[in-house]
């Protein structure tokens, strides 16, 4: 898609790296929601397609954009953060 594009392509080689930390951070963050909804593709779709019409879109240039997508990658720490401390079943596992 960066070849086909232009959006992606005028990210050009400063853009493209935090364009893939993003592209991880919500990963990890659609990893996290399906587990978490029983292994639900719905609510994955829908958080998915919420995400595009808020930072994706050409009404959401700009500020709109960036604070979406930057609470998205903050949300996916904290999730990668918690998951982390806890074990397979859920406890808190000790340090």
């Amino acid at each position: 898609m960066f070849f086909l594009l232009q959006n992606y392509r005028d990210l050009g080689p400063v853009g493209a790296p935090g364009f893939l930390i993003g592209l991880a951070c919500g990963s990890v963050l659609l990893a996290w929601l399906y587990e978490s909804a029983s292994s639900s593709i719905l609510i994955v779709a829908v958080w998915h397609g919420t995400y595009n019409l808020t930072s994706a879109t050409a009404g959401a240039n700009g500020t709109i954009a960036a604070i979406v997508s930057t609470g998205v990658m903050i949300i996916a720490v904290v999730v990668a953060w918690l998951c982390r401390r806890r074990g397979p079943t859920g406890d808190r596992q000790r340090s």
